[in-house]
């Protein structure tokens, strides 16, 4: 397709270490486990007009600390799209929607009546949900 052009970015990574508590296999605080970045740009040939979408989602392991767990989580990840007029008065504009998938962010924590793994004391969960966000965007120079 002329005038198109895709941007891929995958990461994917284990970790494992002995947790000096438990004496168990768990991952590494926090690290990142996968990431994934797509973008595809469509520049329509002998026009000023461009579209375009991206993804974007990441996964981290869960932390620890001495006396709890936690885990943040963001669902199911980033979509947005736009479309573009490059010479607007010499002028670029772009017009664009992001999150079309609904992100929720969600981050739950237990808290340990002592050191991990005693008795969970109580625990701590919570959910951010975002809407669409539209964008519109003026650039160049005057």
């Amino acid at each position: 397709m002329p005038g198109a052009k895709i941007d891929m970015s995958i990461q994917a990574q284990s970790t494992r270490l002995t947790d000096p508590l438990t004496g168990r296999h768990r991952p590494i605080n926090e690290n990142l486990e996968s990431q994934i970045d797509i973008a595809f740009r469509h520049d329509i040939p002998r026009t000023q007009w461009a579209y375009g979408a991206e993804y974007f989602r990441y996964r981290q392991s869960p932390g620890f600390r001495l006396d709890q767990r936690f885990h943040f989580v963001d669902t199911p990840g980033s979509l947005g799209v736009f479309v573009e007029h490059k010479n607007v008065f010499g002028l670029t504009m772009r017009a664009s929607v992001d999150n079309l998938l609904g992100t929720n962010e969600s981050f739950g924590r237990s808290f340990y009546t002592a050191n991990r793994p005693s008795p969970i004391a109580f625990t701590e969960n919570r959910d951010r949900f975002y809407g669409p966000v539209f964008t519109l965007t003026i650039s160049g120079t005057i």
